[in-house]
C-alpha cells in the first residue's frame, strides 16, 4: 500500500498490525513512513523511534517490506 502511493491505507493498517505485534520494529518503521508521507513529521519521529526499540538488524527498506 505505502510503495504503491495509499499512505492512509499503510497508515491504517499498520495500526491494526501493531494492536496484535505491539513490539514490531519493522512496522513501526513502516509506520513511520506512512506518517511522513502523509505530512506529521512528528508521528513519523515517534514511530522511528519506536521502531529502534527492539530493532537489532540491518538497514530497513521499502524493498525489504
Amino acid at each position: 500500500m505505502l510503495a504503491g502511493g495509499d499512505a492512509a491505507a499503510a497508515k491504517s493498517t499498520l495500526e491494526a498490525l501493531l494492536i496484535d505485534w505491539p513490539n514490531d520494529p519493522y512496522s513501526y518503521w513502516l509506520l513511520a513512513e506512512a506518517e511522513r508521507a502523509l505530512g506529521d513529521e512528528a508521528a513519523a519521529q515517534a514511530a522511528l523511534e519506536r521502531s529502534r526499540i527492539e530493532w537489532v538488524g540491518g538497514e530497513m527498506s521499502l524493498a525489504l517490506a
